[in-house]
């Protein structure tokens, strides 16, 4: 597997368990949660582009 590969795949579990865990809370109903996290996967999203 290539590094970038491993990365990818980090990634993905990492969005994932995030995701379940903000299922898990409820915080979609949190616009200000939101916009934090729409930008942390934003910001993640860059640097594995990069």
């Amino acid at each position: 597997m290539t590094r970038l590969g491993t990365h990818q795949a980090v990634f993905a579990w990492m969005i994932a368990g995030l995701s379940l865990l903000f299922m898990a809370f409820n915080l979609q109903d949190n616009a200000a949660v939101q916009s934090w996290w729409q930008q942390l996967v934003t910001k993640w999203r860059a640097q594995l582009i990069k």
